[in-house]
């Protein structure tokens, strides 16, 4: 072989080789750009651009296996509700936000069994058996505080707290009012009431002594017992409230 044999032959080497580096290259470029294609439009890009998107709608309904309704989302009027459903679609929760206020109510099959709500920035907390009457209130601001349990829709006892005082009401099956305990900066009363709700008896402490009122039919004082100071005084008084004996 000759020299120019060896020399061509070495020149077409040579082109191989060049020839497979330039495709090698263009593969690697090929490949780089189709990554970087995938990597900026490819389905996790658009999965993560859809989950950034806003659904928006007046009224949202989620729906069991059976296609029965147990959860709705709402805009109405008042403002926004939610529900959350029973098998038989009557609402078991429901939360709702209005321009008064907020409220939670709990039910069951016999309707509300509980309820808290703060309106117009007065909190309350209600319950209730299985026939709706029988339950207890709470309610609380910054003046008064209020326990009130009923029976069968008809208050039994009523527990108020003010800023100046605190009370306590006692009710009969007619929602007669028959006695009323109070105690105030003055010192502590009782007033016991007759099923016409007027007042017979009535006792008083305060820091000077105490007193025991014994009242007739026409709501006037009949007989008085007063201690003041170690000394005791008893008063009988006609029906016109008009003293007619008294001892000492």
């Amino acid at each position: 072989m000759t020299t120019e044999e060896r020399l061509e032959r070495v020149e077409a080497q040579l082109a191989r080789v060049r020839w497979f580096n330039r495709c090698l290259i263009a593969c690697i470029v090929l490949s780089l750009g189709a990554w970087l294609t995938l990597k900026t439009f490819g389905p996790e890009t658009a999965w993560a651009q859809s989950v950034t998107r806003v659904v928006r709608a007046n009224r949202f309904v989620l729906e069991d296996d059976n296609g029965k309704p147990r959860a709705e989302l709402s805009m109405g009027t008042p403002g926004p509700v939610l529900m959350l459903l029973a098998e038989n679609r009557t609402p078991s929760i429901v939360l709702s936000v209005t321009r008064e206020g907020q409220s939670l109510m709990l039910t069951d099959k016999n309707g509300r069994r509980a309820s808290l709500s703060v309106i117009d920035g007065q909190p309350s907390l209600m319950l209730r058996d299985e026939n709706g009457k029988t339950g207890v209130d709470l309610i609380a601001s910054q003046s008064q505080r209020e326990i009130a349990m009923y029976e069968g829709g008809r208050p039994q006892v009523i527990l108020n707290a003010t800023n100046d005082s605190a009370n306590l009401f006692m009710y009969d099956e007619n929602r007669k009012l028959r006695a009323g305990l109070e105690m105030t900066k003055d010192g502590p009363s009782l007033l016991l009431m007759d099923e016409n709700d007027k007042a017979c008896t009535a006792l008083g402490l305060s820091p000077g002594g105490w007193g025991l009122s014994l009242l007739g039919e026409n709501g006037k004082q009949r007989a008085g017992l007063q201690v003041v100071k170690d000394k005791a005084r008893l008063s009988l008084m006609d029906e016109n409230a008009k003293p007619i004996w008294s001892a000492p």
